[in-house]
């Protein structure tokens, strides 16, 4: 783990599963720029996880996920692929904690009427973009993963975007890490579709909370002073900086025909300058916790699943 978010240790759990047994529930749908509250009730339909590659230690070049393919299912059935860094990747999440794409595909499951097939290829080793990037167009895992998959999660960026910043550079870095995310962003939707061919596909495209407002650590993290003046003025400019990070994710979800599924408001409050609730978010201010993960699933399912249907 860096001191600002994803860079991490070791390669990420790929985890597969079967997630479902049909039930009825009901989900909304959820767009950029909307947030709704998540529906209390965990998922009934709990299926086994499979055994997952442990944590290893990271080595000095960001190594290459094994191939893993998706889990497969007799009869009719969805897929569910999950993309991106080590929030999806449950990174701080552990056992009974999981990751939000395998809690969204029992959510998923419930609301189809089928059971969905979940690969979560979200991965712990500090993964940018641009990493990402040459793994959606080079890797055959991910390349067939994406193209059978009906639902895709992606969440891609943050390690990009703000990793390299300090406090005092923190006005020109930060900019000019949404430049460099948003044409590596720009492509990887751009692969997910034409891996897709136009089939239906249910794509969601998930932003970034705030977990430095209220924290006590940021300080800390940042390297700066713990004045107050100081904490006022950081937190002021990392969200403005944190609201256009998102903007952009979403201006570019919507024109890669996917949903944007704004968590900030979820976990910030409407207009994203609240400290998220307590046990939601690790101290790191990177990762949720185990109520994290439940909360991103269920702003996800409602989204619904229009495409599909």
């Amino acid at each position: 783990m860096g001191k600002h978010g994803y860079r991490s240790v070791g390669i990420g759990k790929q985890w597969h599963r079967i997630a479902g047994v049909p039930l009825t529930a009901v989900v909304m749908l959820l767009g950029c720029g909307q947030a709704a509250m998540p529906s209390p009730a965990p998922p009934t339909n709990a299926a086994t996880i499979l055994p997952t590659t442990p944590p290893t230690a990271r080595p000095s070049a960001t190594p290459e996920p094994t191939d893993t393919p998706t889990p497969t299912i007799a009869g009719p059935h969805y897929t569910l692929v999950g993309l991106g860094d080590s929030v999806p990747g449950g990174l701080k999440c552990d056992a009974p904690c999981q990751s939000y794409v395998l809690t969204y595909g029992d959510l998923a499951a419930a609301a189809l009427g089928l059971p969905v097939a979940v690969a979560n290829l979200a991965t712990n080793d500090g993964l940018k973009s641009s990493a990402l990037l040459s793994r959606v167009q080079t890797m055959d895992s991910y390349r067939d993963a994406i193209a059978t998959a009906d639902i895709i999660t992606l969440q891609i960026g943050f390690n990009d975007w703000q990793g390299p910043c300090e406090f005092q550079n923190r006005a020109t870095c930060l900019p000019a890490g949404l430049k460099r995310v948003e044409p590596n962003l720009d492509a990887i939707l751009a692969e997910i579709e034409t891996l897709r061919a136009a089939k239906p596909t249910a794509l969601r495209v998930v932003t970034y909370f705030n977990g430095l407002l209220g924290n006590p650590l940021t300080p800390t993290i940042w390297s700066f002073a713990a004045r107050p003046s100081d904490i006022e003025l950081f937190d002021k400019e990392f969200r403005l900086a944190l609201l256009d990070f998102n903007a952009m994710i979403c201006r570019l979800a919507k024109a890669h025909h996917g949903v944007c599924v704004d968590i900030a408001r979820v976990f910030n409050g409407p207009n994203e300058d609240q400290p998220a609730a307590p046990g939601l978010i690790d101290s790191d201010s990177a990762h949720a916790l185990a109520a994290g993960h439940e909360l991103i699933a269920h702003t996800l399912a409602r989204a619904a699943f229009s495409e599909l249907k």
